[in-house]
């Protein structure tokens, strides 16, 4: 089974990472590059009890992380059994929706791939 996460923050990732190391395939999406790119060096971004263990037991195995804005992801999602969205809902701190064009941009693309 594959999976894809959008956001990689204190919800999303630890999500992600029960399920890779469930023998899932998850890819982790998320708009924050220096996330991302912290992920992708197996440093956990914040302190969970587990996670960086899990991280560097699934990363590049069953866990990947990804940015849609320099990784293509359209693949991951077209061949996804199951997607998560566990992105943050601030809209009082962004009243015009502008924090959210990207994630916005990719689930138009996933609906009309659906």
């Amino acid at each position: 089974m594959k999976v894809c996460i959008f956001g990689l923050g204190r919800i999303g990732l630890p999500i992600a990472l029960v399920c890779a190391d469930s023998d899932y395939k998850v890819v982790g999406i998320d708009i924050n590059e220096k996330m991302v790119n912290c992920l992708k060096k197996a440093k956990a971004p914040f302190e969970e009890p587990g996670m960086e263990e899990l991280l560097k037991k699934n990363l590049n195995k069953n866990f990947h992380p990804k940015n849609p804005n320099v990784d293509n992801v359209t693949q991951d999602l077209e061949q996804a059994d199951y997607i998560i969205l566990a992105v943050g809902t601030r809209f009082a701190k962004y009243p015009d929706n502008q924090s959210f064009p990207c994630f916005i941009q990719l689930l138009v693309k996933l609906y009309r791939l659906v």
